[in-house]
């Protein structure tokens, strides 16, 4: 009992670095596998018995990003080690295998010292989280594997980031979603597509900055004069990943799976529908093997941020999921 208390004690510092955004220490450092795989290192300032893998999602920055910087360095104030993959693929908003097997040669070399490791994983890196955890080769390696607005069908995905049909205007939060999505589309397929340099060099900036700084006014005059313009629904010749999209998914797999799986969604995601999440759990209930699961869907996440909220309830339950990490 005591463990699980300081455990969520140990949570709820995490999230109170989080949103108060000032940590400018641990730096992190490169490190590279033998097998060529690359990741940043948080090391605390204390020697840890924790080690968490940090895995994000469609990100332009990737390991870089703010974001993910800040959040790395306040799991690092409790106490925990703390690794961020550098994935490729990702960072090109491309769905790619490579980025799997970078994932598993990670976990492999971490988890060889006898430390406890962990995942935390966002979005779609929850596909590649789970996707290396159902490897025979990784089996029991990380636990818990904590899966923050996971994406469980990429074919369903795939197909809900390319519909063309945009939200209701009064609906703002849809329509940033939506917008993202076409950001998204645009630079994954930038080259098929032909977008000058002007327009990338736009494009970029704006995916970096989308829940970063960006504002509604920016978001909307981009949308108007740089992808409206694009058509890019009409376009039928982009690729649609379907063999990777296989590889990728989690859906089928989960069976293969050991330990705790913790899922914590947002119950108003405009990128990712609360959906996925119960799907994903519907599964995970089937599971032959282990029944440790456990589901939070919750209007304190926006996506993959965390929302300042008066919703004391929520708050408290989703520190205690969090706190499993650190148990």
């Amino acid at each position: 009992m005591t463990s699980r208390i300081v455990a969520d004690l140990l949570a709820a510092k995490m999230l109170f670095n989080v949103l108060r955004g000032k940590l400018t220490k641990p730096l992190s450092e490169l490190h590279v596998t033998p097998n060529g795989a690359a990741f940043e290192l948080y090391q605390p300032k204390q020697a840890s018995n924790k080690t968490i893998i940090f895995v994000y999602g469609l990100l332009l920055l990737g390991e870089r990003d703010p974001r993910i910087v800040r959040f790395a360095r306040a799991m690092a104030s409790t106490g925990a080690r703390v690794v961020v993959p550098v994935l490729n693929g990702m960072k090109s908003f491309l769905l790619e295998p490579a980025d799997r097997d970078t994932l598993m040669d990670i976990i492999e070399h971490i988890s060889q010292n006898e430390n406890p490791t962990a995942v935390f994983a966002v979005s779609a890196g929850a596909c590649l989280a789970l996707c290396a955890a159902a490897d025979s080769t990784l089996c029991g390696h990380a636990n818990p594997i904590m899966l923050i607005s996971p994406v469980y069908d990429l074919s369903t995905a795939w197909a809900s980031l390319h519909d063309p049909a945009p939200p209701m205007e009064e609906d703002i939060p849809a329509w940033h979603g939506y917008i993202w999505k076409q950001c998204a589309i645009a630079y994954r397929n930038r080259k098929i597509i032909g977008l000058p340099d002007e327009t990338i060099f736009q494009l970029e900036d704006i995916l970096r900055r989308y829940d970063n700084g960006l504002t509604s006014d920016e978001i909307k005059v981009f949308y108007q004069t740089c992808l409206l313009p694009l058509k890019l629904h009409e376009h039928k010749d982009l690729p649609k990943e379907s063999e990777a999209l296989q590889t990728l998914t989690p859906r089928g797999k989960l069976n293969q799976i050991h330990g705790r799986i913790i899922i914590i969604h947002s119950a108003h995601d405009p990128i990712v529908p609360p959906e996925h999440a119960r799907q994903m759990m519907d599964e995970l209930q089937r599971r032959a093997k282990n029944h440790e699961q456990q589901l939070l869907i919750t209007p304190i996440l926006s996506h993959d941020l965390l929302q300042r909220t008066t919703r004391l309830h929520d708050m408290l339950h989703f520190t205690h999921l969090l706190g499993e990490l650190f148990a």
